[in-house]
């Protein structure tokens, strides 16, 4: 956030209301998980609505994973009811990689729940771009790796950030990573 608006005073990012954003985003998260566990359903749902909308742009994982074991139960609810209302949908791939996340913490081994159609969702063509993205490979450089031009490419990375529900190459290879649809050595 811009802290100065004065013509002569240079924009300084206000670290102070960062570190307020993500203490608030924690608190709530927990408020959330505690409502849950005490069968305060419906207010535990709306709170972590409010968390997951305000972290799911920047991508924060760590303060909603940080909450524990519990956390997973209410994610699924909340994936559950937004499937069921037709709310919330834009959150959903977001969503999608916390609970992918949450059980690579805390159920390693098990498998992942099925997510109908979202792995789907990616063509192979945009699989492989997506691999090669991993690997630190340029639009160019895809291009010519998969002797396509560097138009197909870009075009396909648009389609593979909209899928994702992503801004940024790095979300996108994170995202698809918690997914299990692409891996890195």
């Amino acid at each position: 956030m811009i802290h100065h608006t004065d013509p002569g005073v240079h924009p300084t990012v206000d670290v102070t209301f960062d570190a307020n954003h993500y203490f608030a985003l924690r608190v709530t998260a927990h408020l959330s998980v505690v409502r849950f566990s005490a069968k305060q359903t419906t207010e535990a749902l709306g709170e972590l609505g409010q968390v997951l909308n305000d972290s799911a742009q920047p991508g924060i994982q760590q303060t909603i994973l940080d909450e524990g074991p519990m956390m997973g139960d209410l994610l699924m609810a909340f994936q559950e009811n937004a499937e069921r209302s037709g709310r919330s949908a834009e959150l959903m791939p977001y969503v999608s990689g916390l609970v992918a996340a949450w059980q690579a913490r805390y159920q390693p081994g098990a498998e992942l729940p099925a997510r109908p159609g979202f792995a789907d969702a990616l063509s192979t063509r945009e699989v492989a771009i997506l691999n090669r993205i991993a690997q630190g490979l340029s639009n160019k450089e895809i291009a010519r790796n998969l002797a396509i031009g560097p138009e197909t490419v870009k075009s396909h990375v648009k389609h593979i950030f909209t899928k994702l529900g992503v801004e940024k190459r790095a979300q996108a290879v994170a995202r698809a990573q918690s997914l299990g649809l692409v891996t890195t050595h």
